[in-house]
């Protein structure tokens, strides 16, 4: 496929912060195979609140950040780095991202990604509400690996008409890496126009949780067509950072 760079929203790249590489050698390890798997643009999403509550601050994040560019060029990878989070649900995420203690993509205050727990279903339409009418968008994560969803897609579809929430979902999903009942799930949404974007989620250079875009584009290409590719691994993530219309 010629259809590059890719644009990733949701990558654990950074050192030592979550459960993303060990080390800073680790990371760079990670940072090539992104970009040997055909991204350009990459926004580091360490995890933030849940088990990580009081352990990633955002300051900590955008220094890390800009340390991790900083060794990206030196090493000539090359990979554009920007900062986010993989935010989990919380009861205050309002006044948090408004103090400036939550990241978002990018660090624009626009769209923010939105990890929830595996369980049991929360309706958190009113939350979404509350977010868009402060300007706040959500990028859902990873939908297709919640086990809840598959019997909430309508209220989540409902989500996504009434408050313009995108969902997205994991490269290694498409194909079959968490499994064949998630990998169908996940073709499922596809059937229904029920996909945004798709990212990498990756935690590290090798295993289940490398980087899977190109594997996963070739895979949408053969089922979909170049078209649907384009859109979801390119247009759509770069129109949220640009904040334009999808």
């Amino acid at each position: 496929m010629d259809t590059l760079p890719f644009v990733d929203l949701h990558c654990h790249c950074l050192p030592a912060i979550d459960d993303g590489p060990a080390d800073l050698d680790a990371s760079l390890a990670l940072c090539r195979a992104l970009a040997a798997d055909g991204i350009g643009t990459v926004v580091a999403t360490p995890h933030q609140l849940g088990p990580y509550e009081g352990r990633t601050h955002a300051a900590a994040i955008r220094q890390a950040v800009q340390s991790l560019q900083d060794e990206l060029c030196r090493h000539q990878i090359p990979l554009q780095l920007l900062p986010g989070a993989d935010v989990r649900l919380h009861e205050q995420l309002i006044e948090l991202i408004a103090a400036g203690e939550v990241m978002t993509l990018a660090n624009r205050r626009r769209w923010l990604l939105l990890e929830m727990p595996l369980s049991p279903f929360i309706n958190i339409g009113p939350l979404l509400q509350d977010l868009a009418a402060r300007g706040v968008g959500v990028v859902f994560t990873h939908p297709e690996r919640y086990p809840w969803i598959r019997r909430h897609l309508s209220e989540v579809l409902a989500w996504r008409a009434e408050s313009g929430i995108k969902l997205q979902v994991t490269a290694a999903s498409l194909l079959g890496d968490f499994g064949k009942q998630v990998a169908e799930f996940t073709w499922h949404m596809a059937s229904l126009h029920a996909i945004d974007l798709v990212a990498s989620d990756a935690h590290s250079a090798e295993g289940l949780r490398r980087p899977r875009m190109t594997a996963a584009a070739e895979r949408v290409r053969q089922k979909l067509g170049a078209e649907v590719v384009q859109q979801w691994f390119i247009d759509a993530p770069a129109a949220l950072l640009a904040d334009v219309p999808l």
